[in-house]
């Protein structure tokens, strides 16, 4: 795990849940980390991508990248990619599933730790996330395993359908916001999962809530 802490200067995040087909593991893997991640990572403005994989939650896969900005998923550089995709990726994106695909402004984030494991909340309905919500849930948790707290909304443009998009076979759903715990420990993590909807206060109930520990982390080189 890198010694710095995240990137927190960055606003942009894309963030992306999804499930596979059985038997695609080994490759899922050999692209994400040889191939996806790189070439991701390789894009003028991305800083830093996460991935986790499922230990409770509706989704087998959550993975984020932290941006400079939103609009660096509308660069040129960064749809060339989309409109392009390798072999690699053509060959995977029919057993990925379940795309549930956003491009987000990242509201606030305290805690420069990054933790092992996360308990996200999303939200498909419309909620602007009020401000001082991450003390709120701090506070509410009161865990010294509770590392960083994470805020994040939908920005106001996605992505059109790209070549990429279209070999998944079904149209990717999107988020309105999303609220991310991080934690150091699994049971920390999994009595964040039992309380959060508590700490939200007038916010509408999570449209789902996950526990994910973490699978690997990676950052740009520039």
């Amino acid at each position: 795990m890198p010694a710095s802490g995240p990137v927190v200067e960055c606003t942009g995040i894309l963030s992306i849940w999804n499930d596979m087909d059985v038997g695609h593991e080994d490759f899922y893997e050999r692209w994400y980390m040889h191939e996806h991640f790189p070439e991701r990572l390789g894009v003028p403005g991305f800083r830093r991508g996460r991935r986790y994989e499922a230990v409770e939650a509706d989704r087998q896969y959550f993975t984020f990248y932290e941006l400079d900005g939103p609009d660096v998923l509308f660069s040129e550089a960064y749809l060339a990619r989309l409109d392009a995709p390798t072999a690699w990726t053509q060959r995977i994106m029919p057993a990925l599933k379940g795309m549930v695909r956003t491009v987000c402004e990242r509201l606030e984030r305290k805690g420069r730790a990054l933790g092992g494991y996360v308990v996200a909340a999303r939200w498909d309905v419309p909620v602007t996330p009020p401000a001082g919500i991450v003390d709120r849930v701090r506070e509410g948790l009161a865990d010294p395993c509770v590392v960083a707290v994470d805020v994040w909304r939908a920005w106001g443009r996605q992505n059109a359908a790209t070549q990429e998009s279209r070999t998944r076979g079904a149209p990717d759903r999107a988020i309105t916001a999303a609220l991310v715990v991080e934690t150091t420990r699994l049971p920390s993590a999994a009595r964040a999962l039992e309380l959060l909807p508590g700490t939200l206060g007038d916010l509408p109930a999570p449209s789902v809530i996950g526990l994910y520990r973490l699978i690997a982390i990676q950052d740009s080189e520039a």
